[in-house]
Order: C-alpha cells, then sequence, then structure tokens
C-alpha cells in the first residue's frame, strides 16, 4: 500500500472510531457554528448540546432529528 492509501486508510479508521459527539462538534465547528446557535436552533438546552458532544449522554431520537434539521443533515 503507498504512503498516501496508508495515510487515508488511517484517518478512515479513525473517523469511523470517533464517537458520535465528536462527530458533531466536528462537523459544528466546519459549519463555523457555535454551541449556542445550534442550542437556540434545535430547541435544545445549551447543557444538553454540550453533554452530546462530550459523550456524556447519548442523544435521543428526538435530538438527533432536531441537530439533524438545524445542520442540514439527511
Amino acid at each position: 500500500m503507498s504512503p498516501s492509501c496508508q495515510h487515508i486508510s488511517e484517518l478512515l479508521i479513525s473517523y469511523l472510531q470517533m464517537e458520535f459527539g465528536e462527530r458533531l462538534k466536528e462537523l459544528r465547528t466546519i459549519l463555523n457554528c457555535s454551541q449556542k446557535e445550534l442550542s437556540e436552533q434545535s430547541g435544545l438546552t445549551l447543557r444538553t448540546i454540550q453533554r452530546i458532544e462530550n459523550n456524556e449522554v447519548k442523544p435521543s431520537l428526538h435530538s438527533l432529528k432536531a441537530i439533524g434539521e438545524v445542520l442540514k443533515t439527511d
């Protein structure tokens, strides 16, 4: 395997091992959306967003839907 393919493979494995909260934080920051903005637009409390991103809780289906609608994910 070439060095660039090896690097891509390692990045993919690393990404797949990320927990939901880490992925949410990464996507939110890429979209330049603060936790406060996500909270206000989703109707979830700021503390709920923080707890999800810190992997303290698993988001409910309701929370996932609300977050997805704000971040325009399918």
